[in-house]
């Protein structure tokens, strides 16, 4: 049940909130959003945060053919470290079309690696 909950919510989440920001990254695939307006504020320094992955050419996950991710991470700016709490691959371009994958996050602390798109996806929400 609470698969079919956070999946709900992110579907939501991406309807609700049409304004996706374009981030920065030293890359151009795939493009990076934020949605600066759905930020909640945990704890001091602890962020729930949406974004898309947007690709210029269309990816395989188990099989399945995708265009874009939407995904909700939490970060704990002071210690740059994130959580993955869900992500949906999605048929079309910004979280469009049909969902082809979703899975829950795992829940671990991880630290980014450098220059990775979590890392840049760090950056931006905790700046």
């Amino acid at each position: 049940m609470k698969k079919l909950t956070f999946f709900l919510l992110l579907i939501s989440a991406g309807i609700a909130h049409a304004d996706w920001t374009p981030v920065a990254a030293s890359f151009h695939d795939p493009k990076l959003y934020i949605d600066p307006d759905a930020i909640k504020i945990k704890l001091p320094g602890r962020l729930q945060v949406y974004h898309i992955a947007d690709y210029a050419q269309t990816q395989i996950k188990n099989g399945d053919e995708f265009r874009s991710e939407m995904f909700g991470f939490e970060y704990d700016c002071d210690k740059s470290v994130f959580r993955e709490m869900g992500h949906t691959w999605y048929k079309g371009g910004m979280a469009s079309d049909l969902v082809v994958y979703f899975s829950k996050g795992d829940w671990t602390w991880t630290t980014p690696e450098v220059g990775s798109k979590e890392d840049v996806l760090l950056k931006a929400s905790c700046k």
